[in-house]
């Protein structure tokens, strides 16, 4: 059975590839992005690499407006656009699994994870949270602040300088796509 899936911050780098497996599944996908990590100059343009049968509806998920017209006509949601994190119907950690914060950000993080689980409890809704983090893979560019594996590996492959801010002896961990 064809079902409509809606990407809410479609245009991204993990959206598009989450909309290429979907249309492999024969699937219909819709994005909803307002492009703000697209643009360029002053015009704002679907990357090149977002695949054409991708219906995309440039329109902000903090509009109301635009999340009900996205909406429409609708089977399911995987929801990638930012401040959120994606919460797509996988397995992962079981619930029960105490919460432990170390951190402002991370607890930041972990609310937002919550939310999205009570939610989905409360309204009877299938929802599962997968936070995904330092990430790096085809069609994905980066800054030191957003995407910062990625920034390092082109600014390498660039000879550029890399900078490293504290001690370097931060220790984080990646998912790398071979997409």
């Amino acid at each position: 059975m064809v079902k409509t899936v809606l990407i809410t911050g479609g245009a991204g780098f993990i959206a598009s590839h989450v909309a290429a497996a979907l249309l492999r599944h024969g699937h219909r996908v819709k994005a909803l992005d307002n492009l703000d990590a697209q643009i360029h100059g002053t015009e704002r343009k679907p990357p090149g690499y977002l695949d054409r049968r991708v219906e995309l509806q440039i329109g902000d998920v903090r509009s109301p407006k635009a999340v009900r017209r996205a909406l429409s006509d609708t089977d399911a949601v995987v929801h990638l656009a930012a401040p959120y994190r994606p919460a797509i119907d996988i397995s992962g950690v079981d619930e029960t699994r105490p919460l432990s914060f170390h951190s402002p950000y991370g607890c930041s993080k972990g609310a937002a994870d919550q939310y999205v689980l009570d939610y989905a409890r409360g309204y009877s809704v299938e929802a599962a949270v997968f936070r995904m983090s330092c990430i790096y893979g085809p069609h994905q560019y980066g800054t030191e602040d957003q995407g910062w594996v990625a920034h390092f590996l082109i600014s390498a492959l660039q000879d550029m300088p890399i900078t490293i801010y504290g001690d370097g002896k931060q220790v984080w961990d990646l998912l790398m796509s071979t997409i």
